[in-house]
């Protein structure tokens, strides 16, 4: 496959990291163009990992849980790995602050899926 001249726009260059990542995953896992649940699970824990700290609890409506916990500084960066399957485990750093939950992590794709 012969691939564009990469663009200059950050936009379409999140863009373009998110599909060398699926096309990473497709080439480790040896999946097919036609296993779609696989290159999916790919596409989202892309999708989720360049949201940086976002997804550890940056942009989340259970913001005073970590104040309390004191854990709103210095957010780990996400980690994500992706099986065979196409499913994936997040993680952050070890040692820094946020949180990888159901509910951040849920916050943090629905914003990434709302709107046009």
């Amino acid at each position: 496959m012969i691939f564009p001249a990469l663009p200059t726009d950050h936009s379409t260059l999140r863009d373009i990291r998110i599909f060398l990542l699926t096309r990473r995953r497709r080439w480790w896992h040896d999946w097919k163009a036609d296993q779609f649940d696989e290159l999916a699970g790919a596409l989202v824990a892309g999708h989720l990992i360049e949201c940086s700290a976002y997804v550890t609890g940056g942009y989340f409506s259970g913001f005073k849980d970590l104040i309390k916990a004191g854990k709103h500084v210095n957010m780990g960066f996400p980690i994500a790995e992706v099986d065979y399957k196409g499913e994936c485990i997040l993680a952050k750093e070890k040692d820094t602050g946020g949180c990888v939950t159901v509910a951040s992590v849920t916050s943090q794709l629905v914003y990434e899926i709302q709107g046009p």
